[in-house]
């Protein structure tokens, strides 16, 4: 339970023509969409796919109706293609969780540890660590597209088509400004939703080989 309350915690963690996005792996792997301006459309989701590394601030809010306000959290989130998602929480207690293969690790001691997690929060983990890398073919599988665009600024609503994620979301909402992703709403209920803000991001920061292992440790 403890396990399962830290993930759902942590995932709830990616436009003025109005469109619905009906979108299908192509030959290439790549999103096929039918969207109004295509041009800009193809240049997010391009850009997408193509980061290999980043850093970021973010900031964490996690709405439940029982509770009179959110709770915040913030940190720093770290992405490398070869290495995993890291969520660097610096607020109230340093923790240091990684997403790589698929799977939770808890490094906050420097050595990561598998959180063994139930099905339906092994789901969401793998639903996080695909939007992030921006997995187009698992992505265009898993969920229904919609969406508009006016000027520089894009809204996209993700909907669980797949029988993994329709049980323990009700759909993601992404925000965002030209190629830049600035929050990511994730609802699991009608009562529970987490707010996942991203500012100041920094592609290809070039870690050295100190920073990989501190916040990328290896694991057994």
């Amino acid at each position: 339970m403890r396990a399962l309350s830290l993930i759902r915690s942590m995932t709830a963690g990616f436009f003025s023509l109005a469109l619905v996005l009906t979108a299908s792996a192509s030959g290439e792997g790549g999103v096929r969409h039918s969207l109004v301006p295509a041009g800009k459309w193809d240049a997010l989701f391009e850009h997408l796919q193509s980061v290999s590394s980043f850093s970021a601030q973010f900031s964490e809010a996690r709405y439940q109706a029982f509770r009179g306000t959110a709770q915040r959290f913030s940190g720093v989130l770290r992405f490398h293609a070869d290495h995993g998602v890291a969520f660097h929480y610096l607020q109230r207690r340093e923790r240091l969780f990684l997403i790589r293969d698929n799977t939770l690790f808890d490094a906050t001691g420097g050595t990561p540890e598998n959180v063994h997690l139930p099905g339906d929060a092994r789901n969401l983990i793998i639903a996080v660590s695909r939007l992030v890398q921006w997995d187009q073919k698992w992505i265009s599988e898993t969920f229904r597209l919609s969406g508009e665009y006016r000027n520089t600024e894009w809204r996209l609503e993700l909907d669980p088509v797949s029988n993994d994620l329709d049980d323990v979301l009700m759909n993601i909402v992404m925000h965002g400004s030209d190629t830049r992703i600035q929050k990511i709403i994730i609802h699991q209920t009608p009562n529970r939703r987490v707010e996942f803000s991203i500012e100041d991001i920094e592609l290809h920061p070039g870690w050295s080989p100190r920073e990989l292992d501190r916040f990328f440790p290896p694991h057994s």
